[in-house]
């Protein structure tokens, strides 16, 4: 559990700091990583890569909406019947989740 709470703290800074300079897939890298060095079970490592993405695109997501006055996903928002911000939060959440697990699971196969 403690690993768990430093793998999403980690995933949130590095994912911070890498975002800045690459593509938004690069965080499916830095999850795979982190999961690969913490090496929790699969269950856990898709959960604290899942949290910690999710957080981090969540948080990203919602000062982006307020920093524009929610005029685009609002718009957008009722196209698709969702609140857009949450939308990106998850879909950041799944991509982080499999990446932690992909890295768990990789690493699993060299030892």
């Amino acid at each position: 559990m403690k690993n768990s709470i430093y793998g999403i703290i980690i995933i949130m800074l590095l994912g911070l700091f890498v975002h800045q300079f690459t593509p938004w897939w690069s965080i499916v890298i830095v999850a795979a990583i982190v999961g690969g060095i913490f090496n929790e079970h699969a269950g856990q490592s898709f959960l604290f890569g899942f949290i910690g993405v999710f957080l981090l695109w969540g948080i990203a997501a919602y000062q982006m909406d307020v920093g524009n006055e929610s005029i685009l996903s609002t718009r957008i928002g009722e196209i698709f019947g969702a609140n857009m911000v949450l939308a990106t939060a998850l879909l950041g959440g799944l991509a982080g989740g499999m990446g932690a697990l992909t890295g768990t699971l990789g690493q699993r196969i060299f030892k």
